[in-house]
């Protein structure tokens, strides 16, 4: 039975979160088909680590898909 599900992805921009999304999607078997929608946002007061440190999130991007369970 297909159930929709969501990844929650906290960010520094819009471009890095999908492509490291794109670059792992088949590690978490979701199929460019099965994404439904993809929502982006500001957060609210997250903090990010990055290869500077830690940072002030950017961006927040949630991506719904359809999964097998």
């Amino acid at each position: 039975m297909r159930k929709l599900r969501h990844f929650h992805i906290l960010g520094a921009n819009v471009g890095e979160v999908l492509d490291e999304f794109n670059e792992r999607r088949g590690d978490f078997r979701v199929h460019e088909a099965d994404i439904v929608n993809v929502q982006v946002r500001s957060p609210k007061g997250h903090r990010i680590e990055t290869l500077r440190g830690t940072e002030e999130a950017q961006v927040e991007v949630l991506i719904f898909y359809w999964a097998e369970d």
